[in-house]
């Protein structure tokens, strides 16, 4: 039963990674194509297709979608900055180098 158990939970948390990544990519695709000050909630849950609630589930509100955003976008270009960069260098030269 705990194994039941410990993979719901793995599916849970997988599943709410991928509402929260699918969430912030239809406020990307809409930034993109007009201004964030223009844009309200109801555009994103139309873009995303969701629910207002699961909207609020995961944003309290269209700044923290934002806020959100800009964490994605700047952890995914450091993961492609690190992954660019020669692993032996220590921690100093690497930051002075990017």
């Amino acid at each position: 039963m705990a194994k039941a158990l410990d993979h719901r939970v793995r599916v849970a948390a997988l599943r709410r990674e991928e509402m929260q990544l699918h969430l912030l990519f239809s406020g990307l695709t809409l930034a993109s194509s007009n201004s964030i000050y223009e844009l309200e909630v109801e555009d994103v849950i139309k873009q995303a297709e969701v629910s207002r609630g699961s909207f609020y589930n995961y944003f309290p509100s269209l700044p923290a979608l934002y806020d959100g955003l800009a964490k994605q976008l700047i952890q995914e270009f450091s993961d492609l900055i690190n992954d660019s960069m020669p692993q032996g260098l220590d921690t100093a030269t690497r930051l002075a180098t990017t």
